[in-house]
C-alpha cells in the first residue's frame, strides 16, 4: 500500500521525485514531484533523491558524533542539581524558588525535546517521504547548516549561566529576587535562540508610530510620536527626531504599558523593585519633575496593598489629580478621596467585600477634568451601578443631569440635560431632551452660553419613538468644535435617519446672542 506521503501535496496525482534542498525556501514544498520541478524550474543540483537525502543525514551525524556529544553534555546534571537546591528556603523566598524551579524545568524540557530531534537522526526512520514539512525543514537545516554545532554551543552557554545562577541561590532574599529575574531572562533568550538557530533571523530594533497627547497652548492635544524598542530591551520615545525619554530595561522588569502623554515622557518617573514574573513589589514611588507625588506598596504577587496615592489618567501640571485610599489584594476598599491641588474635591466609598464596587454617594470628575474643564458628576452607586438622580456641575454650578433607573442596569430615563463632548470655558454647549429605556426620543435641543449669560437655544431636532435614536424632520446641528469664535451650524432635513435635500452650513456673523447667521455653503443630499 502506498502512503499519502509518497504523493506531492501540490500535485496529488504525482509521486515524490526528490527533496528540495535550498535552505531558505520560498513557496516551494520540500517534497517535490517532476511537475513541481518543471513548474518552478528547479535546477537539478538543488534536489536530492530520497536515498541520497538519507545518506547525507547519516554522513553528517557520523561526522558530528552526535550521540557522544549529547551524552557528554553536563547541562542535564547541572539542571538536576539546581532543581534539588530549593527545598531548604522558606517564607518570602518560597515564591521566588517556585518561579526559578519552573523556569529551569522549562529549559530542561526544551533541551530534551531539542536533543531528541538530533537523536532521531540516529535511531529513527529517516525516509523523507514519511517526514512532515517542519521535520524536513529541520533536516535540511541540519544538512546544509551548522545548527547542531550552534545547539551544543548554546547548551554550554546555558550550563555556564546556570552555574553562575546556582551561586546566587545561596544569598539572602534580595539577591534571590535578582536570581529569578536572571533565570527568566535566560529562559526568554533560550526560547528565542532556539527559533533563531533554525530561522537565522536577527533581533533588530523595532520602531512603531504611536498616537498620544502633547501640550499645546496649556492644553493636551492629539499628536503622534515614535516608540523604538531596542534589541537590548531599552525603550526610546521620540518626536520629530528629538528624544523625549529613554527607559532602560531593568533585569526582571515586565513590559509595562507605553506612555502616551508627552508631558509624562518628559517629567514622570517611577522608582521601586521588581519581584518574580516581573511583578512590582514593596514600595513604589512616583515622581513629577523630581517631586514625590504618589505611590504605595505592592505585595509579593504584584498586587496593590494598603494606603495608596494613585495618579489620575494623563496626570500633568494642569491635571495634577491624586486619588487617595486603600487597596486589599489589588481591589479598592473603603473611603477614597479625589484631590486636586492638594484639596479634596470628590470621592466616595468602595465595598469591603473584595469586589472593588462603588457604593453610596459619589462625586466624580470628568475624564478630562482640568483647570479649563472643571466638570463633576454627583450621584449614587449601588453595587457599582449608577442609580437615581445624577447631577452635572461645572465650576460648582449645576448645569445638567437626570435619572438612572433603579434596577442597576445603568439606563437613563426621563428628561436629561447633558454636556457636549467638547464642553469647556469657551464652548459651553448642552443637549437636552428625553430618554426612554436608555434611548433618546422626541425633541432634543442644543443650548449655548457665553460668559455669565444664560443658556439659549442654538439648534436641535427630533428622534422617532422607536427607541433606535433615528433622526427625523428638520434639524439644526452644530460642528464638533463649536466655540465662541467658531459658531458653525448645519441646517437641513432627515428622513429615516438619513440627510436629504439641501443642507446649509451656517456661520454666526458676530458673537451676539441674536440669530444672525450667514450661509457658508449648501450641500445636496439624495432623497
Amino acid at each position: 500500500m502506498i502512503s499519502d506521503y509518497e504523493y506531492c501535496q501540490e500535485h496529488p496525482n504525482s509521486k515524490i521525485g526528490g527533496i528540495y534542498m535550498v535552505k531558505h525556501r520560498s513557496n516551494i514544498q520540500r517534497k517535490v514531484c517532476m511537475e513541481c520541478i518543471l513548474t518552478h524550474k528547479i535546477p537539478s543540483e538543488q534536489i536530492l533523491s530520497k536515498q541520497d537525502f538519507i545518506k547525507k543525514i547519516q554522513e553528517k551525524s557520523t561526522l558530528l558524533n552526535i550521540k557522544n556529544l549529547l551524552e557528554q553534555s553536563q547541562s542535564k546534571s547541572i539542571l538536576k542539581k539546581a532543581l534539588q537546591q530549593f527545598d531548604y528556603i522558606q517564607e518570602e523566598l518560597t515564591l521566588i524558588l517556585i518561579n526559578i524551579k519552573n523556569s529551569i524545568k522549562n529549559i530542561s524540557e526544551q533541551q530534551v525535546a531539542r536533543d531528541d530531534q538530533f537523536l532521531k537522526l540516529i535511531f529513527q526512520n529517516l525516509d523523507p517521504a514519511e517526514r512532515s514539512q517542519s521535520e524536513l525543514d529541520f533536516l535540511v537545516d541540519f544538512i546544509e547548516g551548522n545548527i547542531f554545532e550552534k545547539w551544543i554551543q548554546k547548551k554550554q552557554q546555558v550550563s555556564s549561566q546556570l552555574q553562575k545562577a546556582q551561586e546566587v541561590f545561596e544569598r539572602h532574599v534580595q539577591n534571590g529576587y535578582k536570581t529569578t529575574q536572571l533565570i527568566d531572562e535566560i529562559q526568554n533568550n533560550f526560547q528565542s535562540n532556539i527559533f533563531i538557530l533554525s530561522s537565522n533571523e536577527k533581533i533588530e530594533d523595532k520602531t512603531i508610530d504611536m498616537e498620544g497627547l502633547e501640550k499645546v497652548n496649556n492644553k493636551l492635544v492629539k499628536t503622534t510620536f515614535q516608540l523604538t524598542t531596542q534589541k537590548n530591551g531599552d525603550k526610546v520615545y521620540k518626536k520629530n527626531r528629538q528624544i523625549l525619554r529613554i527607559e532602560k530595561k531593568i533585569l526582571g522588569q515586565k513590559n509595562d504599558e507605553a506612555l502616551l502623554n508627552l508631558e509624562q515622557m518628559k517629567y514622570l518617573e517611577f522608582k521601586g523593585s521588581y519581584g518574580i514574573k516581573g511583578y512590582k513589589i514593596k514600595q513604589w514611588n512616583y515622581f513629577w519633575k523630581g517631586q514625590n507625588v504618589g505611590g504605595g506598596n505592592f505585595n509579593l504577587k504584584g498586587q496593590k496593598e494598603g494606603k495608596w496615592f494613585d495618579l489620575c489618567q494623563n496626570y500633568w501640571d494642569k491635571r495634577n489629580i491624586i486619588e487617595q485610599g486603600c487597596y486589599e489584594s489589588d481591589k479598592r476598599s473603603g473611603d477614597w478621596s479625589i484631590n486636586w491641588n492638594n484639596q479634596r474635591i470628590g470621592g466616595g466609598s468602595y465595598d469591603k467585600q473584595g469586589e472593588g464596587n462603588k457604593i453610596g454617594n459619589w462625586i466624580e470628575l470628568s475624564e478630562d477634568y482640568s483647570e479649563n474643564f472643571q466638570v463633576m458628576y454627583h450621584g449614587e452607586y449601588v453595587n457599582g451601578k449608577k442609580i437615581g438622580r445624577w447631577d452635572i456641575y461645572y465650576q460648582k454650578d449645576r448645569i445638567g443631569g437626570g435619572l438612572y433607573d433603579e434596577t442597576g442596569n445603568g439606563l437613563k430615563l426621563g428628561n436629561w440635560v447633558e454636556i457636549m463632548d467638547n464642553f469647556k470655558l469657551n464652548s459651553q454647549v448642552i443637549f437636552s431632551g428625553e430618554y426612554k429605556n436608555g434611548k433618546k426620543v422626541g425633541r432634543w435641543d442644543f443650548k449655548y452660553k457665553k460668559d455669565n449669560k444664560p443658556f439659549f437655544k442654538i439648534g436641535g431636532g427630533s428622534y422617532d419613538d422607536s427607541g433606535d435614536e433615528i433622526k427625523l424632520g428638520n434639524w439644526v446641528e452644530i460642528i464638533g468644535n463649536f466655540r465662541d469664535y467658531s459658531q458653525v451650524t448645519y441646517r437641513g432635513e432627515y428622513k429615516n435617519g438619513k440627510k436629504v435635500g439641501i443642507w446649509k452650513e451656517m456661520k454666526r456673523d458676530n458673537l451676539s446672542i441674536k440669530e444672525e447667521f450667514i450661509i457658508v455653503q449648501e450641500i445636496k443630499y439624495d432623497n
